[in-house]
């Protein structure tokens, strides 16, 4: 994969099926083909006889392309959703990391560009932070952080940071460096919830 990008977000609202199901969503997908075949000859068949000939050619092709074209962008996103987990398998192994997600910097990392996309990577007992092609753009080890909160915004996106919440939509980490504190959010947090983020990181301090 050297020529592979470093990190790539899966599709959203996509997954591969776990083994224990993959039987039954392949006899599911095969029963699908089938009454989707059997409808459309029933149909030609109907507009052949009873309608006209032309028509039902005219009808037949432009449903089997439409029925086609379909299968076929399914079976793209499929293999794009298999390339991304492969890319993130790798750059796990690559990094030797615990745990390995992305994540958006909203603002506060002085080392992070504001709105800046990033690859966050549990090291040991520190936080790397790369770019999606993999470039090391900073280390955080965790004995720097000075607290650590999710945080949940209300339905007039005011935030939260007051309780520990499993549905977070974003993390916010502060830390010491050179004399000074630094107060970090991330949001959009893929692969890795921020709710598991703060209890690895809590685990580690």
């Amino acid at each position: 994969m050297n020529n592979s990008p470093f990190w790539e977000d899966e599709l959203e609202a996509q997954a591969i099926p776990p083994f224990s199901i993959k039987g039954m969503h392949t006899l599911f997908r095969v029963y699908r083909v089938s009454f989707s075949v059997l409808g459309l000859l029933v149909f030609f068949v109907f507009f052949y006889f009873l309608v006209d000939p032309l028509l039902a050619w005219l009808w037949f092709l432009v449903t089997s392309f439409t029925i086609g074209f379909g299968f076929y962008q399914r079976k793209k996103r499929q293999e794009k959703v298999k390339k991304s987990l492969l890319l993130q398998q790798e750059a796990k192994r690559r990094t030797g990391a615990s745990l390995i997600g992305s994540a958006v910097h909203v603002a506060g990392y002085p080392c992070l560009e504001r709105e800046q996309a990033i690859v966050i990577a549990m090291v040991g007992s520190e936080i790397c932070f790369f770019a999606y092609d993999g470039t090391k753009i900073d280390v955080l080890p965790v004995q720097e952080i000075v607290s650590l909160h999710t945080v949940v915004y209300d339905d007039e996106r005011v935030p939260h940071i007051e309780a520990v919440d499993s549905t977070a939509q974003a993390l916010q980490i502060t830390f010491r460096r050179r004399d000074k504190n630094f107060t970090a959010l991330f949001r959009s947090m893929k692969k890795v919830r921020p709710i598991d983020w703060y209890h690895a990181i809590q685990k580690i301090r």
